[in-house]
């Protein structure tokens, strides 16, 4: 809708951003009213990664948006072939979702995200620019009235440049909520993982049927560096119904946000960077005390040690009792005897020396550190009745190893545990069909035998779809959860 211009405000010495409303648009009351609803959505905004609005002014029948200058370069720009570094991926979406979660408890809904409106700054900071498709919901900030009931674009002129990014709700011209955004959030991190585009089309009536129908090639397929957990957020954020994505932006920016401590922590990738490496030496006692094992395995330890004494026991006497009874008879001359010759044994009998036994291979226990907030997806296995009550024991499943410093920490299938969620125990629940139910997770199985604690903040799941009518949450559901606190497993090598 406007051209930009670099400019310097002589008032306050700095450069500054003009935005101007085309000339071809000053006399288009929509256009116009649309400038301005640009210039209050983002102005009612104060975030780091959103552009910062400093004025909007009339000349001579124009609109003039004032905007600080973002030195950098689009995600259009910085996308590669092959898709962007796993870190700098985390990095740009956990401060893309900071920003779009800010934007939609403001009661704003950009409707128009895509990799040219995203811009990059030399230092990695993420601008989320031109709010100019913004629909803002009554009350959600103070604004003119106008300003929050504007009939929507026509399709010519809002698919220009951005269909392959909309919602399907969208597409289709049906009432949008934040949810369409984390859709078009999607989309974007496809591209950024990937460097593909998720929905793809020769002209506009291809595309709008791939943004409808088709469901985009699996991110880990193209690419393997990525992490499942990653590829399963990117996957979630683009389904087609609304019901079956993530909720909200801010329990979407809460799981990125943990990815990118743990990126920047190195502890994502890094080969076993925290893993601490000790040696058992059965032979000789080591100047490092090695660690306890835990209980179940000090049986088994215990137990190994006797069956190798027992059998080297066996070992000995067997052979050393032939050898007696085998040994040879040789004539001693007997003065006494009239030289008579007797039979006795020989004084130094040949007792056979075992051969050496090959020393035990030295056993080595890695132990692994399972960082706080490591997160993980889980699959619901208990079907959550309508009438449940709080307290009601839930069966989850792991969906994708877990993996730290290289090492699987928690394993694709393990179990985990939890329980329906209420703030007063044995309170029975009454939802309709589609409610989120809240749910509180316990331990989740480590690959050690060991069960890892994990966050007990109440979290919501539901099934997406779900017509049942005595049903409120089934058997297959997907949510997130979190390990809680420092934990560590201990691995063998």
């Amino acid at each position: 809708m406007g051209e930009v211009y670099k400019a310097k405000d002589l008032k306050l010495n700095r450069m500054v951003a003009l935005k101007v409303l085309r000339a071809d648009h000053t006399g288009d009351a929509e256009r116009r009213q649309r400038f301005i609803q640009e210039a209050q959505s983002a102005s009612a905004l104060n975030h780091p990664n959103i552009i910062t609005i400093h004025d909007i002014l009339s000349e001579e029948g124009t609109e003039i948006m004032v905007m600080e200058i973002v030195a950098g370069r689009t995600l259009t720009e910085i996308i590669p072939r092959g898709g962007l570094r796993v870190p700098q991926v985390i990095n740009y979406s956990a401060q893309m979702a900071d920003a779009l979660a800010a934007a939609h408890g403001a009661g704003i809904i950009h409707r128009d995200l895509k990799p040219g409106n995203i811009m990059v700054t030399d230092r990695d900071l993420v601008k989320l620019l031109d709010f100019g498709l913004a629909k803002v919901a009554p009350g959600g900030f103070d604004s003119d009235p106008d300003a929050t009931n504007l009939a929507p674009l026509t399709v010519q002129g809002s698919i220009v440049g951005t269909l392959c990014y909309m919602s399907p709700e969208q597409a289709q011209g049906k009432p949008a909520d934040t949810r369409s955004d984390i859709f078009s959030f999607g989309a974007v991190l496809y591209e950024m993982a990937t460097g593909m585009r998720a929905f793809t089309g020769e002209n506009g009536i291809s595309m709008l049927s791939s943004v409808l129908r088709d469901e985009p090639r699996r991110v880990l397929e193209i690419t393997p560096d990525i992490p499942a957990i990653l590829s399963d957020v990117i996957h979630r954020c683009l389904q087609k119904e609304p019901e079956a994505r993530f909720q909200t932006m801010a329990e979407l920016r809460e799981g990125l946000l943990r990815l990118r401590q743990l990126s920047e922590s190195g502890t994502l990738y890094a080969q076993s960077p925290l893993a601490e490496t000790v040696i058992v030496r059965p032979a000789a006692p080591s100047a490092v005390e090695p660690p306890a094992p835990s209980r179940k395995i000090w049986p088994m330890l215990v137990g190994g040690v006797f069956a190798v004494l027992l059998a080297s026991v066996i070992w000995y006497f067997i052979p050393h009792k032939r050898s007696e009874e085998q040994a040879p008879v040789t004539v001693a001359a007997n003065p006494e005897s009239g030289n008579k010759p007797s039979p006795t044994a020989d004084p130094t009998p040949a007792t056979p020396i075992p051969p050496p036994v090959a020393p035990a291979k030295d056993t080595v226990a890695l132990l692994v550190p399972v960082p706080n907030a490591t997160p993980l997806s889980l699959e619901l296995q208990t079907d959550i009745p309508i009438d449940a009550e709080a307290g009601l024991a839930l069966q989850f499943r792991v969906s994708g190893d877990v993996r730290v410093g290289g090492e699987i920490v928690i394993a694709n299938g393990a179990k985990a545990t939890g329980e329906l969620y209420a703030k007063e125990k044995k309170k029975r629940f009454i939802v309709a069909r589609g409610t989120k139910i809240t749910v509180q997770f316990d331990t989740v199985d480590a690959p050690d035998g060991a069960k890892l604690k994990l966050n007990g903040e109440p979290r919501t799941i539901e099934s997406p779809g779900l017509k049942s009518k005595t049903l409120a949450v089934a058997k297959g559901a997907i949510t997130l959860g979190y390990t809680a606190g420092a934990q560590a497993i201990r691995l063998k090598r």
